[in-house]
């Protein structure tokens, strides 16, 4: 009788401490309209940093990304320099895309791609070759979004091929 006992008092503890609260909540949802408040890039040639620049949302300066429900995607971005030299570099720049995406676990894919405020040219004719991208989600919550990519290239300039590394931190509120 006393190792009946024992064996449901050792239950009824095991039950005790195991059904508590469940204090997962849902996964935070992609889907909805994102700002692009702040833009960091960085550029290397041959593994050395050539550019490293923060653009910050402004009255001329903006981006959106709109993730819907049925995996598609919108983005739009202005880039209007306060200045009025149109010969300044980066000078004004517009892009829209659009496209898919899919977010599953910590994996994000975006075809083709998000629309952001510059990309650096690296002055040739030549198509890149040896291209690769990589995107992530860093951060997802109900209101801020922050995703990374890094785009590496090889271009030709005369007779020297220099190798192009792009690192993009896209940081967004809803």
């Amino acid at each position: 009788m006393n190792r009946r006992r024992l064996l449901l008092f050792l239950i009824s503890l095991v039950c005790f401490f195991s059904c508590g609260k469940d204090n997962t909540s849902p996964p935070v949802s992609i889907i909805g309209k994102w700002n692009l408040q702040q833009q960091h890039v960085v550029m290397y040639k041959d593994k050395v940093k050539i550019t490293d620049t923060v653009l910050t949302a402004s009255a001329t300066t903006y981006a959106t990304a709109q993730f819907n429900k049925d995996g598609t995607f919108s983005s739009a971005a202005v880039y209007r320099p306060n200045n009025t030299s149109l010969l300044q570099f980066p000078g004004p720049s517009s892009s829209n895309d659009n496209g898919t995406y899919s977010y599953l676990g910590n994996v994000f894919t975006v075809t083709p791609g998000l629309s952001g405020w510059f990309i650096f040219g690296v002055g040739t004719s030549s198509p890149p070759t040896g291209v690769s991208f990589s995107i992530q989600v860093t951060q997802l919550t109900a209101s801020l979004l922050t995703i990374h990519t890094e785009n590496t290239f090889t271009v030709t300039n005369g007779p020297v091929p220099h190798a192009y590394d792009e690192v993009f931190d896209l940081y967004y509120t809803k």
